[in-house]
């Protein structure tokens, strides 16, 4: 079965943690959202947006290119991949695909294409509105399930923070089934089972684990020091350091972070440097973010009431009482710094001086929140290159042109 993952307009509502990456490539659960994808289907290609395509990894997707039997496209910010991709649905003869229609809005959850009608999307960026016209015209187009909601997709990056604690719990037994090795000696409460250390992994005495909520996985590389907590669940990504953390359930970081604090119920993207005190809940961190000592963020109303999120279209209710920050890419909050709740910060905004983050901050903001200035985009992509540098790796010339668009296009 060939399957094309693609990244649809729907990228943009996950702003600000989409900006320089496709949806695939977002954290979550004990990875990202692509090794769900290529846990279920071994002939698998990426079909980013335009923009990204020379920063994508591959295979890459090419309308151009023959291939044998059907083709299946599906939607890069679906919930449950390996539901759909390991199901007969995508086999029944009398379904051709399915749409989400809520409103005027069109979004593609998957179709089926025969060999010869994937060059009818040649030239075509699938987040472009001729992407879902060319899908709808092709014959058999009354075949496709139209459903009213959007819940198969992730549209919001809390949606993606409420979601990683069932779903480390879900994608726990794969995991060790395709990671054999591991399970070292540790202090722990619950199930010893539910407590997978890989091997490579270092984990100091007085580090204390407890399964009661969910299990933790500990990967490669990652370095745990005493004293800490970890609840699950929990992931702790390769060459990632924890040290003197209270880590609450349902917590997923990336490669190579640096944690300390108290922190709950958050995503960490790779190369996050928290390792200073401070509380981080319900929250989604971006790449290279640098969190100041004592930066602290508010996850629940002083009404214990649903909170509207504040995103660069405005105030959007989450249906949540619990719903924290959201930082994009290369975010540097200064000493202090405290944010409201549903707060959500561009990519490259550099804050210092800022009693509260109390709402939206644009991509590139400068200085304390209500007196902005603009990061100089030259000055941030030194920043960038000085900061990645320090973790061995390169700014290279697509990131860089990628980054310099973004601020050519800040809102």
């Amino acid at each position: 079965m060939r399957v094309a993952v693609f990244e649809d307009c729907g990228w943009r509502e996950l702003h600000p943690l989409t900006d320089f990456k496709p949806v695939w490539e977002l954290s979550f659960s004990l990875g990202k959202l692509s090794d769900r994808f290529l846990a279920a289907a071994d002939d698998l290609s990426w079909w980013p947006r335009r923009d990204l395509r020379e920063l994508c990894p591959g295979p890459l997707f090419d309308p151009e290119e023959p291939g044998g039997g059907p083709l299946f496209l599906v939607n890069g910010a679906l919930r449950e991949p390996g539901s759909l991709l390991q199901s007969h649905k995508l086999a029944a003869d009398e379904l051709r695909g399915e749409l989400c229609v809520v409103g005027d809005k069109r979004r593609l959850v998957w179709a089926r294409l025969e060999p010869d009608e994937a060059g009818g999307l040649r030239g075509v960026s699938p987040d472009e509105p001729r992407f879902i016209e060319s899908i709808i015209s092709l014959p058999g187009a009354e075949r496709f399930a139209i459903t009213e909601e959007e819940t198969s997709l992730f549209r919001r990056p809390w949606e993606l923070v409420e979601a990683n604690a069932e779903a480390i719990r879900r994608d726990f037994s794969a995991y060790v089934e395709r990671n054999r090795q591991g399970r070292q000696r540790c202090e722990f409460q619950g199930e010893a089972e539910r407590v997978f250390i890989e091997e490579g992994a270092r984990v100091e005495a007085g580090v204390f684990f407890s399964t009661a909520e969910g299990p933790v996985v500990v990967a490669a590389g990652a370095e745990l020091r005493a004293p800490s907590r970890i609840e699950g669940p929990c992931y702790i990504g390769p060459k990632t350091v924890v040290d003197s953390a209270s880590l609450r359930p349902g917590c997923t970081f990336g490669e190579d972070c640096r944690v300390s604090g108290e922190i709950e119920a958050s995503i960490f993207a790779p190369h996050v440097n928290k390792h200073h005190y401070g509380f981080i809940g319900h929250s989604y961190v971006g790449e290279w973010v640098n969190l100041g000592a004592g930066t602290t963020n508010s996850d629940l109303k002083n009404t214990y009431g649903e909170v509207r999120a504040h995103t660069r279209e405005g105030r959007v209710p989450t249906g949540l009482a619990k719903v924290g920050c959201f930082l994009g890419d290369h975010v540097k909050l200064g000493i202090g710094t405290l944010l409201g709740t549903g707060v959500s910060v561009g990519p490259f905004s550099n804050i210092f001086a800022s009693p509260t983050v109390a709402g939206y901050a644009p991509p590139f903001s400068w200085g304390p929140y209500g007196a902005f200035e603009t990061f100089e985009p030259a000055k941030a992509l030194e920043v960038a290159k000085v900061v990645m540098a320090r973790r061995g790796v390169e700014l290279g010339p697509d990131y860089r042109r990628l980054i310099e668009g973004c601020a050519l296009s800040r809102e």
